[in-house]
């Protein structure tokens, strides 16, 4: 039942850990771009997820549940799943048909409504939730592990030139604006510092980490926390606990 939340920087080799992680424990991987599907399925146009005006967030979270659920559980690879078209129609195609006319919400309230979606997959377990702030609305669930992937910026500024086919001015361009997008994102709707270690259990530098090394360790905490939430046995830690100090 292992819930992981991975937070990562563009370009540190997070999506790629992210699917291995899910590959090692046979979990599903919920993305922004997944999340963001099932939104439009479940009735949101994409022109509304930046606008305002719709009530019913615990009816269309729950939809978007539904559509989320629907996803295979292992997606060859963590983009393809939305990115590419024909494989967004096989995944979401015919599952679920808008069940409301087209509606308008604000960001805040679409963030409320993907803490709902993150909260209700945590129940389920076995889940691998990349970004969407997964750190913060899961923060006081236990048995969750909470990862952030980090690389030296001279590092991702290398990965992005080689990955994407740009120079070093776009690249260093396109990391800056999506460092500080991530961190406004988390700061406005969350109140919280993205880069602040408080918010994490395990924090992986994959500068001179391996992508198979990282996967390792976090499957291990994951199977360490499940032992350790196991071991606990409420009613002895209740006993103990009114028990006068020696």
């Amino acid at each position: 039942m292992a819930i992981v939340t991975l937070s990562r920087q563009l370009a540190s080799g997070g999506d790629a850990i992210a699917l291995g992680v899910a590959q090692a424990l046979g979990s599903r991987v919920v993305d922004q771009g997944i999340i963001n599907q099932a939104a439009v399925k479940a009735g949101v146009p994409r022109s509304a997820l930046e606008e305002l005006k719709y009530e019913g967030h615990r009816n269309l979270a729950d939809r978007m549940l539904s559509v989320v659920h629907s996803m295979p559980a292992i997606p060859t690879t963590l983009e393809s799943s939305y990115k590419d078209a024909s494989t967004a129609s096989n995944i979401f195609g015919g599952f679920l048909s808008p069940l409301r006319p087209p509606m308008s919400i604000s960001m805040h309230e679409y963030v409320g409504m993907v803490g709902m979606v993150i909260r209700n997959l945590a129940q389920d377990g076995n889940v691998v939730i990349v970004g969407q702030g997964g750190q913060v609305v899961l923060k006081d669930t236990p048995g969750v592990l909470h990862v952030q992937v980090i690389a030296s910026f001279a590092r991702r500024v290398a990965t992005l030139m080689e990955r994407r086919g740009i120079d070093r001015r776009e690249a260093t361009t396109l990391l800056r604006d999506s460092d500080r997008a991530r961190q406004s994102y988390l700061q406005r709707y969350h109140g919280v510092n993205w880069q602040s270690p408080r918010l994490y259990n395990l924090i992986l530098n994959t500068d001179t980490l391996a992508i198979s090394a990282a996967v390792a360790a976090i499957v291990g905490a994951c199977k360490e926390l499940d032992k350790s939430i196991c071991d606990i046995d409420p009613v002895e830690n209740l006993d103990a606990g009114s028990k006068e100090p020696d």
